[in-house]
């Protein structure tokens, strides 16, 4: 029992759903025999993309111990329950943890910068370490800061796939130009999902431990702008990906695609939700429970890659910048 609480140190729940991501992005998008008929092949085999995810869990999990070694005092205020350093492993031992696993992710990213032959694309994997380090110790307190750098690190899962395994293919035919594109488009606007409903669940975050963060004088969000400041940011954000949805259900309505309007209005609904449950929010139960409703978001986000299989992502996203102007 005592080794499967000190195994929460890197979140493990966490790090699934991040190598779900990854996958599902590498057989929707990546590599899809739509694509490869067009002659647009990944980079990375199965056994090299396989390290790719593995070292960006590895950094992962090594951001999770740091931070967790840099809250303990934090964290024994906001959810004592949840403290794992000092009761189920000491400082020592998870400082050690955490240097091995960064070390061990670097060491695979240079691997496959090597095997690219873009050495320059280890210095991805050395700035996530640095990202993850600094927010840990430093910037975590800043206000509204820390909570952008955690949201980039969510959405860079999904962008350093660009890199590493999007063909680099030059002197494309029309054809193949435009679902290039569109595989370009749907991987980062999976990052941008990503990014919005990380930082949303960040802020969240923040309104449910504001106690303990203003007895430690950190500056976030809620503790220097007030509560009616903080809902309204995430409330900003959250309209972004409602009017993001809704573009694509009237996408998906003009094309007649019934699949794809069935994954936008699974989106929208919690979202919607989402947005109700926020406005009557106010004790730290009530954000602990919107905290779960963006994870489930989240979540539903990425699985709308499996019905999207076999290059329907790359031809969609192509579709959208149609529907919204940009050729």
């Amino acid at each position: 029992m005592k080794f499967l609480e000190a195994l929460n140190i890197v979140r493990p729940i966490n790090l699934l759903i991040l190598a779900f991501t990854q996958i599902l992005c590498r057989f929707s998008i990546t590599n899809v025999p739509f694509l490869e008929n067009l002659g647009i092949h990944p980079m990375l085999s199965n056994s090299y993309f396989a390290l790719l995810v593995l070292s960006t869990l590895l950094i992962a999990a090594g951001g999770y111990i740091i931070n967790d070694i840099a809250d303990i005092d934090i964290d024994t205020v906001n959810k004592p329950e949840k403290v794992i350093v000092n009761k189920y492993i000491s400082e020592a031992m998870a400082m050690k943890m955490y240097m091995a696993f960064s070390f061990l992710g670097l060491l695979l990213g240079g691997i496959l910068a090597w095997h690219v032959e873009m050495k320059q694309l280890v210095m991805l994997h050395v700035m996530m370490v640095a990202f993850l380090f600094f927010y840990a110790n430093y910037l975590k307190s800043k206000l509204l800061i820390g909570n952008i750098v955690v949201a980039f690190c969510a959405s860079f899962s999904i962008l350093i796939i660009v890199f590493f395994d999007l063909d680099h293919v030059h002197d494309m035919n029309e054809s193949q130009g435009l679902v290039y594109l569109g595989s370009y488009a749907a991987l980062f606007c999976y990052s941008f999902f990503a990014f919005i409903t990380t930082l949303m669940r960040e802020i969240i975050k923040d309104l449910e431990d504001k106690k303990g963060d203003s007895d430690f004088d950190c500056k976030t969000v809620p503790i220097v702008w007030g509560d009616g400041i903080a809902k309204g940011i995430v409330t900003g954000l959250n309209l972004i990906l409602l009017l993001v949805f809704s573009l694509f259900i009237l996408l998906f309505v003009q094309n007649q695609y019934m699949k794809g309007l069935v994954v936008a209005v699974i989106l929208l609904i919690p979202s919607l939700f989402f947005q109700y449950k926020l406005v009557v929010a106010k004790e730290k139960s009530d954000y602990s429970f919107l905290s779960i409703v963006l994870k489930v978001i989240m979540i539903l986000g990425v699985s709308t890659l499996i019905p999207l299989y076999n290059g329907d992502a790359a031809m969609i996203f192509s579709s959208f910048f149609d529907l919204i102007g940009i050729q």
